[in-house]
This record gives structure tokens, C-alpha cells and sequence, in this order.
């Protein structure tokens, strides 16, 4: 019971400034903002991230230009992903349901090293509205499903 109470445990509903993302959080996210390349346009990528309990939870968006097709941005993005965590494998894809109001969703697990050279296990989930292009994605040593359940079903669009 007193689990429940403590600020580690502290899930919250969390909204996007400037998207429709809703999402359960367990902790208060840290905000950045920067612009990337991908699907061969400049965007602005939106970044909100906290770590709980040994794990990294993200919430990332950026809009899609004109010019891209939102599934090619979401591959694209996957890509680099996986090269930012140096993975030596391909990621794997996971058989979860698609996200609430997302007209596309794409779920990957992979492992690889952080930042530091430490092993780490990635579960990431990209979706699309149309407009935009998400990414949850949670970091760790690997875990059970149990700690991150309530992120993933949190997850929706309008």
C-alpha cells in the first residue's frame, strides 16, 4: 500500500504543449526541444523525458512536412534510433495494439549502448496522426512488463 503513495510510483496524466498526445507519465519530464533531419526536411523534434526507477521514459513529436509520407518519417526515424543506441542486431518488432487515435502505429524492441557504453533494452512505439509523428520509447536494463504497462496504455490522440 504505502508503494502506491510513493513519489517514485507517482504516474500522472501528462498533455503535449502544441500536440494532442496524452500519455501517463510516472514522473515529471524534463522538456527540450531542437531541430533534426529526417525524411531528408528540417523539423522541430519536441522532447519530454524523466527517469524512474533505473528507467528512462520519453515522449518525442515532430511535425511532418509537407513533403514526407508519415509512415516513411516513422521508418526513418526507427533508423535512426537504432543507430543512436549503436545496436548491433536489428530491431525487433513487437505484436502490441495500435495506439488510441493514432492512424498509424509501429512498435520496436531492440538492445544496444547508451551514451555511456552501458548495455541497455529499448521498447519503442511510433505513431502518427497524420500531422505529426510521435515516439514513446522507454530505456533500461532489461525489465518485466509490469513497471511500464501504464505508460504504454496511457498512451492516446484525440
Amino acid at each position: 500500500m504505502l508503494t502506491a503513495c510513493s513519489p517514485s510510483q507517482n504516474w500522472r496524466t501528462w498533455s503535449a504543449g502544441g500536440a494532442p498526445l496524452q500519455a501517463m507519465i510516472p514522473c515529471k519530464p524534463d522538456v527540450a526541444q531542437r531541430e533534426v533531419s529526417l525524411g531528408g526536411a528540417n523539423t522541430e523534434l519536441h522532447l519530454h523525458s524523466c527517469d524512474n526507477q533505473g528507467l528512462r521514459f520519453a515522449l518525442a513529436w515532430v511535425a511532418v512536412p509537407a513533403t514526407v509520407d508519415a509512415q516513411q518519417l516513422m521508418a526513418q526515424w526507427q533508423k535512426a534510433s537504432a543507430q543512436s543506441l549503436q545496436s548491433a542486431q536489428a530491431p525487433q518488432a513487437m505484436d502490441l495494439s495500435a495506439v488510441r487515435g493514432a492512424t498509424h502505429t509501429a512498435w520496436w524492441s531492440m538492445q544496444g549502448r547508451d551514451h555511456r557504453g552501458q548495455a541497455v533494452q529499448s521498447q519503442t512505439v511510433y505513431f502518427s496522426d497524420g500531422q505529426r509523428v510521435y515516439q514513446a520509447a522507454v530505456y533500461g536494463p532489461p525489465w518485466d512488463g509490469a513497471p511500464v504497462a501504464p505508460f504504454w496504455e496511457g498512451l492516446k490522440l484525440p
